[in-house]
């Protein structure tokens, strides 16, 4: 924006009231032809002659020549060059005028309006005295003006100053300085605006800064640009608008892309290969993968993923009983498995784990062996841990330089420098020191400095020497459970040319000459026969372990497993089918190896001893599959049933399945009907009703409890349609019998005892027979020591009542139902094994014995009659079964007794403990030692898994072991 030149008018009153005013005692009055035109607008050295005193204000100023260039030569007036004149006639007044020797100096902003007044003020006067500028071209308020010389050196005089107004002012002045003012510092620009001086045109423009619009004015001013709308980012890129310029911005914004990828102002968002960029994008002993949106750290083949992302070959693998150790190349040490009070993994808790966790300092170990302790070596140290009082490696004696280290059952040894140590139980020669006694610290054995290898076991020691592998062992081995054979106190040689043994439990197995060799025990089995055996003719084997049960080798890089459940007949099969294992190390129900640098395990998953977060039993609620549509769910003993779309689902083991099949299986559809309405999985039998009225049975049938004749079918391994079409429900919840209602009538088929007193169990029956004529029954359930069923409200109870659980008011057997106190509110009622619960208008009753908290009540023993556990009235289910019970209140599970709770580790509770912090449960159904829950439509188990029973099979593949 363009500012304008100075209004005439200023001038005009500025030289009116210049004109009247005497300076230097001057009486002559200056002619116009006096006056010169510059073309520096100076004014020279004109001393005005004070002759024209009049102070008539009307008098025309006829008398000055103002030349068009702006110059005034001798003048005696300055004329300020922003000065606006009004009018004024008889002044031309030049734009570029610059003032210098006057004798008045008018700041640049004064605006005189009336030619013929006697003086010139400033528009901002605030008094009727005169107001002179100071050195910077500022007019002062004080009354007397100041004046300075417009040249330095000149001295001031003083002159007697005469206004037009008579008025006896005295003034001393000096020639004025030059006055030069940036038209910006008077620029009414918007104040996020920059005033730029225009020299050419004698004004200047206000210019807004990037990513603002207006002109910068106070009337245009800046308003941002949303530069997002004017100038969007290209593809997917996300863009912020700025207020103010900011270093690389397209005007004004900024294009953001999702992590791992990069803008380009052309294309928009690419994807960017942190991979080639990144110099270090992943770390040793892992390879780097370019991914969309990121990349990926994987291990190298030969190593594992460690706990802190790292990876590392693992070298080492130690397992017995439930814990198991190894040590990475990096010299890292890691346990997992079941800790306990006198078992613990070393970590500093009593805790289990399910992935291995890193044990002490986290680097230097070269050696680990499992027993009754664990053993390390690190830098060269002795350490130990294990019982409750080492919770963490404990250094043993102050010696270094130990090589090996081999923990057994009640004794440990050491090789240090070639030399045997030996230490612990020595009640069976087995330190082989020549003596019974047992020692506390370790024992140097011989004097011999050639040992290799050791391996200990319970009651025995053996070990290799020499290059040439001579084999010695001592101590005693066990043929059964009441005799030992003692083979010696001290080292005994037995051959030459082995190079391996193994034998941490009751037997020892070795390679000599490339094949494998056992002897010692055989109560469990595992060697056909006492004494010296060749467990594998063939040659080529690499790595021998003697677990338990069973022996186990490497043979051409394949695990081959040899063991004999009766001592006659020999079962050998492999284990995966893998070629490339290094070494293996074999427990009781498990064992782990190490191929391709990384740990692998098989065989039982109970408490994680396959270290990779899974486990057989889970002592918490485990989601089995996607499926969020179950409604109907049954625990059994060894399997479970369920139903979700109408559909019937089983799992587990054994006949009861109704696949056909023994197992196990995973949830598995039981034929084609899409009507199913109930189910109820017992002992090892299943029972189920459809809509229509029809029920089925199957599985054991011993006592015709699946339908069918027992002397012609001992199982039923498909549904078997039972006599009746109006069947509400049938439950197989008795060892022996499967009962139901049919017509409001209860049937049983089974075993003839139908829980009387005084049975006769060698009378079956396979068809459908009423336990009495009584009528209108509504729902049933059957424990162990007694059956109880509903009828308008009322509870009726029958049994054996050995622990009061009919909840009659004493233990008498009762072979008939008897009416349960006089309330007419029942709902619901679950029988166990001697423990009874049900719901009155949603309250919570038990009764029978209470071991181990199985009633839910603190302080007592048992409960004769129903009683009340709390005071909530919105339970909505209940479900007992042998020493434990679980319901279902305003969404909550909650569970009590003793056994399977699916309350983590703790195995016990008193009183009714909720299971977790979820509110949308529907349904608990327990079995004689897992359970099942429904969960927002989605199926839970807990609990036992011995046989698949919780909906996912026992891996009998090698799992790799998770160190992250």
């Amino acid at each position: 924006m363009k500012h304008l030149s100075p209004s005439p008018s200023f001038v005009a009153v500025l030289l009116s009231s210049w004109l009247l005013v005497a300076c230097d005692a001057g009486t002559a009055t200056p002619d116009a032809d006096e006056t010169t035109t510059t073309q520096d607008a100076t004014i020279e050295d004109t001393q005005p002659t004070p002759s024209d005193t009049s102070d008539d204000a009307s008098t025309p100023l006829d008398d000055v020549a103002v030349p068009t260039d702006g110059t005034l030569a001798d003048a005696d007036v300055a004329v300020p060059t922003d000065g606006t004149f009004v009018d004024a006639t008889d002044v031309a007044v030049p734009t570029d005028a610059t003032l210098e020797d006057a004798d008045v100096a008018v700041p640049t902003d004064a605006t005189l309006e009336d030619a013929n007044a006697d003086s010139a003020l400033p528009t901002d006067s605030t008094t009727d005295s005169f107001q002179g500028l100071d050195g910077e071209g500022v007019f002062d308020d004080d009354a007397s003006p100041d004046v300075e010389a417009s040249n330095p050196d000149a001295t001031a005089s003083e002159d007697t100053v005469t206004p037009n107004d008579d008025a006896a002012d005295t003034q001393t002045h000096t020639d004025a300085p030059e006055v030069s003012v940036s038209p910006c510092e008077l620029a009414p620009c918007d104040p996020a605006a920059t005033c730029v001086v225009d020299a050419s045109v004698q004004g200047f423009h206000c210019v807004c800064p990037v990513g603002f619009s207006g002109d910068g004015t106070l009337a245009s001013p800046c308003a941002d640009i949303d530069a997002c709308v004017t100038s969007p980012c290209r593809g997917s890129a996300s863009c912020v608008d700025l207020a103010a310029p900011a270093p690389d911005t397209q005007a004004g914004r900024v294009c953001s892309c999702l992590p791992g990828e990069r803008y380009w102002e052309s294309i928009g968002c690419y994807d960017i290969d942190e991979c080639a960029e990144l110099v270090s994008a992943c770390g040793p002993n892992q390879i780097c993968t370019n991914e969309p949106l990121g990349f990926d750290c994987s291990c190298r083949p030969g190593t594992a993923p460690l706990e802190d992302g790292s990876c590392a070959k693992v070298t080492k693998v130690s397992v017995k009983g439930s814990r198991s150790c190894a040590i990475t190349e990096a010299g890292s040490l890691y346990c997992w498995g079941v800790s306990t009070s006198d078992r613990t993994l070393g970590d500093g808790t009593q805790e289990s784990r399910l992935f291995p966790v890193p044990i002490g300092p986290p680097s230097g170990w070269t050696d680990v062996s499992v027993g009754s302790l664990i053993l390390g070596i690190r830098e060269g140290r002795l350490y130990k841990w294990g019982p409750n009082d080492t919770l963490v490696p404990t250094q043993i004696g102050d010696q270094d330089g130990w090589t090996a280290v081999a923990s057994g059952g009640g004794h440990s040894c050491a090789l240090r420098g070639g030399e045997l140590y030996c230490w612990g139980n020595n009640s069976r020669g087995q330190l082989g020191d020549g003596t019974w006694v047992s020692q506390d610290t370790p024992t140097r054995i011989g004097g011999a400095t050639t040992w290799t290898q050791v391996t200990v076991g319970h009651a025995h020691t053996c070990g290799l020497r020499t290059s040439s592998g001579d084999l010695y062992c001592w101590g005693s081995y066990w043929y059964d459970l009441d005799s030992y054979d003692l083979i010696g106190l001290t080292p005994i040689y037995r051959s030459t040319g082995w190079t391996a043994v193994d034998g941490r439990y009751y037997h020892v197995c070795g390679i000599q000459a490339g094949m494998i060799h056992g002897w010692g025990n055989t109560v469990l089995h595992q060697l056909t026969h006492p004494g010296w055996q060749t467990l594998w003719a063939a040659n080529g084997w690499t790595a021998v372990s003697a677990g338990l049960r069973r022996t186990c080798g490497v043979n051409s890089g394949a695990i081959h497993c040899h063991e004999s459940s009766d001592g006659i007949n020999v079962q050998n099969w492999q284990v995966g089918t893998d070629t490339n294992w290094e070494s293996i190390s074999i427990t009781d129900t498990y064992g782990c190896g190490i191929r391709a640098g990384m740990v692998w395990c098989w065989g039982e998953a109970e408490k994680g001893l396959l270290g990779d977060g899974r486990r057989s039993n889970a002592p918490w609620p485990v989601q089995i599959g996607t499926a969020s549509d179950w409604t109907t769910i049954s625990a059994g003993t060894e399997h479970s049933c369920g139903i979700r779309a109408g559909k019937l689902f089983c799992w587990g083991t054994g006949a009861a399945l109704g696949d056909g099949t023994l197992g196990p299986a995973e949830p598995t559809q039981i034929g084609l009907y899409t009507d199913w309405v109930s189910v109820s999985a017992g002992y090892r039998h299943t029972a189920a009703v459809r809509a229509n009225g029809t029920a089925y049975v199957w599985g054991m049938n011993d006592y015709g409890q699946s339908g069918a004749d027992p002397a012609a079918h001992a199982d039923v391994r498909t549904p078997l349609a039972v006599e009746g079409t109006a069947w509400q429900s049938l439950q197989a919840n008795s060892f022996s019998q499967t009962c139901g209602l049919q017509g409001g009538l209860i049937y049983c088929l089974g075993a003839e005892n139908r829980l009387d007193p005084n049975p006769d169990d060698d009378l079956r029956f396979w068809e459908p027979a009423p336990i009495n004529a009584s009528s209108g029954w509504q729902s049933l359930s059957g424990g162990t020591d007694g059956r109880c069923a509903t009828r308008a409200g009322e509870l009726w109870c029958w049994g054996t009542n050995t622990y009061g659980s009919l909840g009659v008011g004493d233990k008498l057997p009762r072979s008939t139902p008897t009416r349960v106190g006089d309330a007419s509110d029942w709902t619901m009622v679950s029988g166990g094994w001697y423990t009874t619960c049900g719901l009155r208008a949603g309250a919570l009753y038990c009764w029978g014995s209470n071991a181990y908290g199985a009633l839910g009540l603190e302080g007592v023993t048992q409960a004769l009659v129903p009683t009340r556990i709390g005071t909530d009235t919105d339970w909505v289910s209940i479900s007992t079964s042998g020493e434990r019970s679980c319901g279902v209140r305003a969404g909550q599970a909650y569970c009590w007794g003793r056994g399977e709770l699916g309350l983590g580790e703790l195995q016990r509770a008193t009183t009714p403990t909720r299971l977790d912090d979820h509110e949308d449960w529907t349904a608990i159904d327990l079995g004689s030692n897992s359970a099942l829950g429904i969960r927002a439509g989605k199926l839970y188990a807990w609990g036992d898994n011995r046989y698949s029973q919780l909906g996912y099979r026992q891996p009998t593949e090698p799992r790799p072991v998770l160190f992250e």
